[in-house]
């Protein structure tokens, strides 16, 4: 061997600088090729549209079952021109069209005829004579398609992606030889072929397919009679009643109910009239394609060559946009007429005779054996990446193939692999773009493939080994027989920061890791010892620049936080695996609206000054290799607030509540009472910059029987008379309606009187007598009958410079009245309404957002806030124990309620699930509990 020789023999073997750079992860075996079984072709689908049409292919039986030998052969197909797509494809049978001869079934053996007839009973014809066409089946991978020779719905493909198609689509083409029948062929012969319909003849059905976008269930439309109702009623009877009808059969057959159609109807909703879809799609079909068949090897087991027609069909694209005021679709940006095309690709099709499958009225075919060479030919037996492999590093993909048996090395030209991905070319098509390739032998039977420059991140890759002569050579001379093609995944690098937009206000607008640890509000300082959650964004764009359908949309990752001075420390929550991760602009509002649009962290309670920032680390999932981790750093701030919030409450013991028992203060209203402040514990722990807070009961507060009489008198005079002691239906509802000043001297008296048993020591219990109350709290909270003070309560403070001079001197401590509500009536009980924790707001120096100025002002601003979500709040509402929370988001909605989020010191009561602090108002709190 010459020394140039030898030279570079070696540089095709070992070329330097590589094989250590891609050296990752050993070959593993391969999902069957191409996608081609019966669980393969289910995936290529959405299971909940298909047709079981001969009522036994099921997975059971395709896998090593009684019906092994219908299985499908493999293939590839590629379509240019008025659309670009392909990928893995699989082939029938090889079939045969009979032009003339006797009646009969078509493609039935004597022996199979003979077996008939004894069970039926009857004479079974078969269809013989005449002349035979050869007819070649290809079609992606779908098991519509394999049983009814046929795409079918549009809507039936819903796929991700399968063996290098976009996303949704699907393809058929049926080949029909015009001068050969299965019994001329022969290797090494080429033979004109046209694309055929369904009977081998005619012009093609649905060559094409394919839907972007989304679907969803199509309401009725409201109806505009008494008659359309009654019409839409009858309607979604008779599909209940088919329903259960079906299925009742279904039970009562041999078919499986959880794989074909059963799926479908057991999911199908009769409330709706159907499935809408928003997006694009495209058809292709019809059209005269002619070109060639040429026939390679004819072997016992299959026929193998390959085909190119090319011509034109009717291409039709158009947009779906979902018309709200019709409530129905509407079409735009239609695109319809004859457009030139091109298919070409291999096949592998199965040539026994026995066992075969064709569509009807096709009939299953066999070739003449032309191939003597018993040994098996070329076949891959493993491969890295793994089909469909997700996160593989865009730098070091570490594509290499094993074969079954030694390569020839100089079979290696740079065409005989393909890596590529597809770009939009600005007509709502695809074109493949093919990255520059190096191939290597790392051993006699291992090929690499190695891309010359780093691939691009977040994009899905499709690797070609192309079969026949243009692929690569065995040191014996055999080929591949069809296409090898897989696709792969590289990982999204969150280390990019490139501009995004459409994020929300409170995220910073480009690419990358976020995180945002709080309390309660978003970006407010932390304070010792309360529950945070650590809120993980994950954050990517959609990229313009790579066709849609070939772009990461989402992966799995292992997500952990920790100290960003000790990257090396302990985790201060326990990791997150497998998580499902999606890009940002796939969320739904719902998914936004339950926060599940990040990785929430609960459970940590700070200490302060714990830490000073917190790294997020991101590892994507990975089958191999080394692992590759992401991170992303969040700056925390303090505050020093160290407080626990103490309140102590009381039942007033005046008007109707002076005496024990029914018309008085019941033991159900005590219930209610002792109900609303463990509730109000716990919803100020979840809204104030606070650790704790406790209500303690204290003992009953009295009122003199002078005091109460004229207070008595006082309401009477202003409500008229007939009211008490239990009220007249209409007087709650004339008090709620009633200006308050109305009633400032009767609030007064009662809060005086309460603010003096708080302020003062003594002794006594019962009438006439002011008790001493035990506790050591901030704050006293007096319930009071509903008759006699407004259900907002009132609240009275001394803070700073807001003094409230009465007649008895200055409210040194904070006093709040609160209503409770009657057991059994029609208002919501007071535990789940929000005046207790707004009333101490106001304590803590919050105001009225927006502030009234009267009462019909009050009234209006409660209206408009009515069922609506209020500008700036942000944060969530954490369990007590931090477990979890609810969002609370303006632009993402409120979880407990969808329709309403309003800020907690609006002037009006409303339920806890509404009502939220907005972050100046959280602010002002920390402040205020810093002087309380």
């Amino acid at each position: 061997m010459s020394l140039l020789r030898f030279l570079v023999l070696a540089f095709t073997l070992f070329p330097a600088g590589v094989l250590m750079a891609q050296e990752v992860c050993e070959p593993t075996r391969p999902v069957q090729q191409p996608s081609c079984s019966t669980d393969a072709m289910l995936a290529a689908i959405d299971p909940q549209h298909t047709i079981d049409v001969l009522g036994n292919i099921n997975p059971e039986a395709f896998v090593g079952g009684a019906n092994a030998a219908l299985a499908p052969g493999q293939a590839n197909l590629s379509i240019s021109g008025g659309v670009s797509a392909g990928g893995v494809a699989c082939a029938k049978h090889l079939g045969a069209r009979r032009i003339g001869g006797s009646d009969g079934v078509p493609g039935l053996s004597e022996g199979m005829a003979s077996f008939l007839e004894d069970k039926i009973g009857r004479d079974v014809p078969t269809a013989s004579g005449g002349r035979r066409q050869a007819v070649f089946e290809i079609f992606s991978p779908n098991i519509i398609v394999f049983e009814s020779g046929a795409l079918g719905d549009v809507l039936s493909l819903r796929h991700g992606g399968i063996g290098g198609w976009p996303s949704n689509s699907g393809a058929f083409l049926r080949i029909t030889l015009t001068d050969a029948a299965p019994g001329d062929l022969q290797a090494g012969g080429s033979y004109d072929a046209r694309a055929t319909g369904l009977d081998g003849d005619g012009a093609p059905g649905n060559i094409y397919t394919a839907w972007s976008g989304r679907t969803f269930p199509d309401p009725y439309p409201d109806p505009n009679t008494a008659e359309q109702a009654r019409e839409q009623e009858a309607e979604k009877q008779a599909c209940r009643n088919a329903r259960r009808a079906f299925l009742r059969a279904m039970e009562a057959s041999s078919v499986p109910l959880h794989i074909y159609d059963g799926r479908e109807i057991e999911a199908l909703d009769c409330d709706f009239q159907g499935t809408a879809q928003t997006g694009t799609r495209t058809r292709v079909r019809g059209g005269e394609l002619t070109g060639t068949v040429t026939i390679e090897r004819v072997t016992e087991s299959h026929v193998i060559g390959s085909f190119s027609l090319q011509g034109t069909a009717h291409v039709e694209q158009h947009d779906r946009v979902w018309d709200h005021r019709r409530q129905s679709v509407s079409l735009e940006n239609r695109d319809e007429g004859d457009k030139s095309l091109s298919l070409s690709g291999r096949f592998s099709a199965p040539n026994m005779r026995t066992g075969g499958y064709t569509t009807a009225p096709l009939e299953v075919a066999q070739a003449p054996v032309s191939d003597a060479d018993s040994k098996t030919g070329l076949e891959v037996v493993e491969h890295r990446p793994e089909r469909h492999a997700r996160n593989i590093s865009w730098e070091v993909p570490g594509i290499q193939v094993k074969f079954n048996r030694p390569l020839d090395p100089s079979s290696l030209r740079p065409d005989a692999a393909k890596v590529e991905t597809a770009l939009p070319d600005g007509r709502n098509r695809t074109a493949m773009a093919e990255v520059p390739i190096r191939l290597a032998l790392d051993g006699p039977s291992t090929l690499r493939v190695i891309p010359m420059r780093d691939l691009r991140d977040g994009v899905r890759y499709r690797v070609t080994l192309p079969g026949g002569s243009a692929g690569v050579r065995g040191a014996d001379g055999h080929r591949l027989p069809v296409d090898q093609m897989w696709s792969f995944d590289t990982v999204v690098n969150l280390h990019d920061d490139e501009p995004m937009q459409d994020l929300a206000t409170y995220l910073k607008p480009r690419e990358g890791l976020e995180t945002n640890t709080f309390q309660v509000v978003i970006d407010t300082p932390l304070v010792d010892r309360k529950p945070a959650v650590i809120r993980s964004h994950v954050k990517w764009r959609p990229d313009d620049t790579v066709a849609e359908g070939w772009q990461v949309t989402d992966f799995e990752a292992h997500l952990r936080v920790r100290d960003a001075n000790r990257p090396d420390g302990s985790l201060l929550l326990p990791e997150k695996r497998n998580v499902h991760i999606k890009r940002p602009d796939l969320y739904t509002d719902e998914e936004k609206r339950r926060a599940e649009n990040t990785v929430n962290f609960f459970g940590w309670r700070p200490d302060y000054e714990e830490v000073d920032a917190l790294k997020l680390e991101v590892e994507p999932v990975r089958d191999c290799g080394s692992p590759m981790v992401f991170f992303g750093e969040e700056p925390l701030e303090w505050h020093p607030l160290q407080r626990d919030l103490k309140v102590g409450y009381t039942f007033a013991r005046i008007g109707p509540w002076t005496s024990e028992g029914p018309g008085g203060l019941s033991p159900e209203m005590r219930a209610e009472g002792h109900l609303a402040a463990e509730a109000a514990e716990d919803y100020i722990e979840q809204l104030f910059p606070v650790r704790s807070a406790t209500l303690s009961p204290q003992a009953d507060l009295y009122f003199s029987l002078d005091d109460d009489d004229r207070i008595s008198a006082e309401v009477a005079r202003a409500k008229g008379d007939g009211y008490y002691p239990d009220g007249n239906p209409g007087f709650i509802e004339d008090l709620l309606a009633s200006d308050p000043r109305d009633f400032d001297d009767i609030r007064t008296e009662l809060l005086v009187e309460a603010h003096n048993a708080f302020s003062t020591t003594g002794s006594g219990s019962g009438p006439g007598a002011v008790d001493t109350f035990s506790g050591d709290f901030d704050i006293l909270v007096v319930y009071m009958p509903y008759d006699w003070i407004e259900r907002l309560g009132v609240a009275n403070w001394d803070l700073g410079s807001e003094f409230l001079w009465t007649d008895e001197g200055v409210f040194s401590s904070p006093v709040v009245g609160i209503s409770l509500t009657r057991p059994g009536g029609s208002k919501p009980r007071i535990a789940e309404l929000t005046p207790i924790t707004h009333e101490i707001g106001h304590i803590l120096g919050l105001e009225h957002s927006p502030k009234p100025s009267t009462s019909q002002e009050r009234s209006m601003m409660c209206d408009m806030h009515k069922n609506s979500i209020e500008e700036d709040i942000e944060g969530m509402r954490l369990a007590t124990d931090g477990s979890g929370g609810a969002n609370k988001n303006e632009q993402e909605g409120n979880e407990e309620n969808p329709d309403e989020l309003v800020n907690l010191m609006l002037p009006c009561t409303g339920l806890k699930d509404n009502m939220f602090v907005k972050r100046e108002q959280y602010m002002q709190l920390l402040d205020s509990f810093s002087q309380f």
